[in-house]
């Protein structure tokens, strides 16, 4: 029979099996913390962890991380080398600021990925979309879309750390979508 004890201190309660204390790799079924984790060693979680304080660390070897986030959010930066396989991903965030020699209105969407519209014809004409994220540290790779009228064109030629400039022939209330990446 495997027997848990459950271990609080600086916040953090955690059921433990007995066999597994002060062993260096514990294995957990479950986990819940109410505030930080800080392992030291390997942690297996072969249930469900819960963890509304933070977690730190870093995975290695054979390592894979599941994190359905609900109403959650990870803050700083996830790095990861080899394959990285994620469902979807949905761009929040503050949208950029557009500016240019073409006259736009409407815009929707997140920091690096969205749409606009012009609000009046453009002939060859810049848009420029002023990041209000600035991580990258070379710039902005884009790619845009006219889905009113494909047959016009709106191509990035430019970019920074914080901008990225498209020259476009538009006309009046053409909506484009357009998706960011930094590098």
């Amino acid at each position: 029979m495997l027997k848990f004890v459950f271990i609080a201190f600086a916040g953090l309660l955690a059921a433990m099996p007995a066999a597994a204390q002060n062993q260096g790799n514990p294995t957990y079924q479950t986990i819940t913390t109410v505030g930080n984790a800080t392992v030291g060693g390997a942690l297996g979680v072969t249930g469900s962890a819960t963890f509304s304080g933070g977690l730190t660390g870093t995975l290695t070897g054979h390592a894979s991380l599941d994190l359905p986030l609900t109403g959650g959010t990870i803050s700083g930066s996830l790095t990861t080398s080899g394959n990285t396989t994620v469902p979807a991903v949905v761009v929040g965030g503050t949208q950029p600021t557009l500016s240019g020699t073409c006259s736009t209105g409407t815009k929707v969407g997140g920091a690096t990925a969205g749409s606009f519209k012009f609000s009046a014809a453009c002939s060859a004409g810049t848009v420029i979309l002023s990041f209000a994220v600035t991580i990258p540290s070379t710039g902005w790779a884009c790619i845009a879309q006219d889905m009113t009228t494909p047959a016009d064109t709106v191509k990035q030629t430019a970019y920074t750390t914080s901008t990225a400039t498209f020259t476009a022939t538009a006309a009046s209330g053409d909506q484009v979508v357009y998706s960011c990446e930094g590098f």
